[in-house]
């Protein structure tokens, strides 16, 4: 509990801005939902969770103040496997072709909503492992990893949208994941896709970052 109470003091702040993206979020969702009655775009309540664990597992981390190199590399690759989430959410605005769209304004906002909800916790997230991993390594090997990890994250949002593949497919389907993930390296020509989204996105989130990090950090 005082751990807990010592978290939350010290990024007040940042819980507060989490807290308030995603109460709009889901106040835009349960709108709809009664005015409209569809249960259509619910699924954003459960990729925002899904948005929210990396940030969870980061938090983790940064309120122990010492912890094996075994808890924290292997927190460290689930927190690789779920970062993806965050970003995705941002895909789902392709639904707002789809059929059960009542209104493409309304539905942008609310799938908007709940897109910055998710690059906020991917924002926040992101600088406390890159944080971590100045303290435990050095700061030749976080800025090393500010660049590499969006693109990561770009072509794990790949995986998910076009190849349809999940975080936890690591525990039920770990052959066929592998396969998902060294296809297109092993023939790249034939997924020109993989990396057009891999490195829009990457480029993306590495610029997004950067901004957002010298807003909160100006002198740095």
């Amino acid at each position: 509990m005082k751990v807990l109470k010592t978290h939350i003091f010290n990024n007040f702040e940042t819980l507060a801005v989490l807290t308030l993206a995603t109460t709009c979020s889901i106040l835009l969702l349960a709108l709809r939902l009664k005015i409209t009655e569809s249960f259509f775009l619910l699924f954003l309540v459960w990729n925002l969770f899904l948005a929210a664990i990396p940030y969870f597992i980061s938090s983790y981390l940064q309120s122990k103040k010492e912890s094996n190199l075994f808890t924290f590399y292997s927190l460290t690759l689930i927190w690789l496997l779920f970062l993806p989430n965050a970003p995705y959410i941002l895909t789902d605005l392709i639904h707002l072709s789809h059929k059960s769209s009542v209104s493409v304004v309304f539905d942008g906002i609310l799938i908007a909503a709940f897109a910055l909800s998710g690059l906020l916790f991917y924002m926040y997230s992101f600088r406390q492992m890159i944080g971590l991993f100045s303290k435990r390594n050095s700061k030749k090997t976080a800025m090393t990893l500010k660049i590499i990890i969006p693109f990561l994250t770009g072509y794990g949002i790949y995986l998910g949208r076009f190849k349809r593949w999940n975080s936890w497919n690591i525990i039920n389907d770990p052959f066929g994941l592998l396969n998902g993930i060294l296809e297109p390296l092993i023939t790249p020509l034939d997924h020109g896709i993989a990396w057009v989204t891999t490195l829009s996105f990457g480029f993306g989130l590495y610029v997004f970052y950067d901004v957002f990090h010298k807003k909160k950090h100006p002198h740095y």
